[in-house]
């Protein structure tokens, strides 16, 4: 199943589990649409207790589920959720009535177990709250490339490392807030930072100690981003030592 370029991947967790969400961005600028104001899901799991729902081979069944889904009637795919355990689709439909259709749809589907529901949701607050990235979802996609860059260089990832997480408030007042209360958070402070080009000219050094793994630096990233919110600041990026393997003499 083909998807449009306006469609981005990134790693994050749904009820406490590791899941990897699918959202297409293009829909944001019209969201949300006052046609298609029905939200609708269909959840797949596997008939083996043994299987991955994230191999090719169950993604491509799932698929062809959901593309009988949106033939049979008008609705528009907003996003997936996927991990070893389930594929969910969310589609946003013009009549909740359709749920009837995509019901007949799933009955034919095989080696699949389907799930299907529909509820009205004129604001869309399932694509924008929980499919479309904020800040710190967004940001495990940089990492993920800033991680595969270094991996290029070889980088061996798994050592131990300091990384050093630059944050940046609109005022001096609110760094320092930023400061106590990242300290507080397990956070090394280092050197004050300034940029007289961005309308968030105060910044700040933070260091941790971290592995490149990415769950680990997802970790870290969501806590500082969460963080500076707090204070009206924001993370621009973060760096580290590349620590390539050392030969033997």
């Amino acid at each position: 199943m083909k998807y449009p370029k306006g469609w981005l991947t990134y790693d994050w967790n749904i009820d406490g589990i590791p899941a990897v969400f699918e959202v297409d961005l293009d829909l944001y600028d019209s969201a949300p649409s006052a046609s298609h104001d029905v939200l609708f899901f269909v959840n797949c799991i596997s008939t083996s207790l043994t299987a991955d729902m994230t191999s090719r081979a169950m993604r491509a069944k799932c698929e062809s589920v959901i593309r009988k889904c949106l033939k049979v009637s008008n609705q528009q795919l907003a996003g997936i959720i996927s991990n070893a355990e389930m594929l969910q689709f969310y589609t946003y439909g013009t009549d909740i009535h359709a749920l009837t259709d995509i019901e007949d749809c799933i009955r034919q589907s095989h080696g699949i177990i389907t799930r299907v529901g529909a509820q009205p949701e004129p604001r869309w607050q399932t694509y924008m709250k929980l499919l479309y990235p904020d800040a710190a979802k967004y940001q495990t996609v940089k990492n993920g490339e800033q991680i595969e860059l270094m991996h290029r260089y070889k980088d061996l990832i798994y050592p131990s490392r300091k990384l050093s997480l630059h944050v940046f408030t609109k005022t001096e007042p609110l760094r320092l807030m930023f400061e106590e209360q990242a300290r507080l958070s397990g956070f090394a402070i280092g050197e004050a930072e300034f940029d007289d080009h961005s309308d968030h000219p105060y910044g700040v050094c933070l260091h941790v100690v971290s592995t490149l793994n990415k769950p680990d630096v997802d970790e870290i990233t969501t806590r500082v981003i969460r963080l500076a919110k707090q204070f009206e600041g924001k993370l621009v990026g973060w760096d580290c030592a590349i620590m390539k393997r050392t030969k033997l003499k």
